[in-house]
């Protein structure tokens, strides 16, 4: 209870540095989600795509009228015909056999021999595997492999935000080091001093991930309304919103082990300074020289003007950007 009435006190106190912490930790998780979301509405358009072309069934037979029908009857092994807007269905009673290659050749041999029995020449078979007639789509050069580099374009996001939120949690903990050196002044230990941010780290990547999520959710509900509104909109990828909630919480909970062990790496480097330092920390950087590198002199102006924004601007400012500006 201690520990969370001195949380209290502090988000009171100063707001804008819980704030800042808070809003980085937000922006850095609202791109994998929304690269997530779109994700889980494309997989599931394709997997409502499937189930509308095939209908659950292994054959169609297009092109059929109802004097077709009697010929596909009594077939060992398929399900009984049956005829809609003149097409014929037929299905593989057994799932093992549908999955079975060899076995699903002999099947199509017999529907081919009942098509030629009919003497419809305007009759035409389609197959389809039992992957694809259960939503599953088998597009190994297509879709599955859009699928695969989405996967890992968002896994590769959270490592790139990692650097970002590991700098603005250092400067995070160094604005709060004069509050650590007058609790360790008071006979705080280190265990509780960590125990204390740990519960700030905490509370704000839940309510970080709940904003994010709301966020996440907005925007791509905003973005598919808008594209349903265009013309020309090829496939089903951007008709079908969905939200897979699992995969919501998997990202999150790969987010946080993987910022919990950036917390502990960061609360490690930040215990090894003296209290001293902690004490004194307003006072050491009042005194502290400022040097400015020197501005050389490049080639183009652009160039100049790029290093000298590089030299002038706050490293966690720049870390912040790669988060930033894709996310814009």
């Amino acid at each position: 209870m201690n520990y969370l009435l001195y949380l209290k006190r502090s988000f009171t106190r100063n707001p804008k540095r819980h704030l800042s912490l808070f809003v980085v930790v937000t922006c850095a998780l609202i791109l994998p989600l929304l690269i997530s979301i779109y994700r889980d509405s494309d997989a599931y358009g394709m997997e409502q795509y499937l189930l509308d072309q095939t209908k659950g069934e292994t054959y169609h037979i297009a092109n059929a009228t109802e004097a077709d029908v009697p010929y596909f009857e009594n077939i060992a092994g398929l399900s009984a015909p049956s005829f809609q807007n003149g097409t014929i269905y037929l299905s593989i009673l057994s799932d093992d056999e549908w999955k079975d290659r060899e076995t699903v050749v002999y099947y199509d041999s017999l529907v081919q021999q009942q098509v030629s029995a009919t003497g419809n020449e305007s009759l035409i078979v389609h197959g389809y595997t039992y992957e694809n007639a259960h939503g599953v789509s088998t597009d190994e050069g297509g879709f599955l492999a859009i699928q695969e580099a989405l996967l890992v374009i968002n896994f590769f996001i959270i490592l790139i935000s990692v650097f970002s939120i590991q700098s603005a949690y250092s400067s995070h903990l160094n604005q709060f080091a004069p509050d650590v050196g007058t609790l360790v002044s008071c006979g705080a230990n280190k265990r509780q001093i960590a125990l204390v941010f740990a519960v700030e780290f905490v509370v704000i990547f839940g309510m970080a991930a709940l904003c994010s999520v709301l966020l996440s959710v907005g925007i791509m509900k905003i973005l598919f309304c808008t594209f349903l509104e265009l013309k020309n909109v090829q496939g089903l990828s951007w008709l079908l919103f969905h939200v897979e909630a699992k995969n919501i919480m998997l990202h999150l909970l790969l987010f946080f082990i993987v910022l919990a062990s950036v917390f502990g790496v960061t609360m490690f480097k930040f215990s090894r300074r003296s209290t001293w330092n902690m004490l004194h920390w307003d006072e050491n950087i009042s005194n502290k020289k400022c040097r400015f590198k020197k501005v050389a002199i490049h080639s183009t102006p652009a160039v100049s003007l790029g290093r000298l924004w590089k030299q002038r601007t706050n490293k966690t400012f720049r870390t912040c950007l790669l988060v930033a500006v894709p996310i814009m």
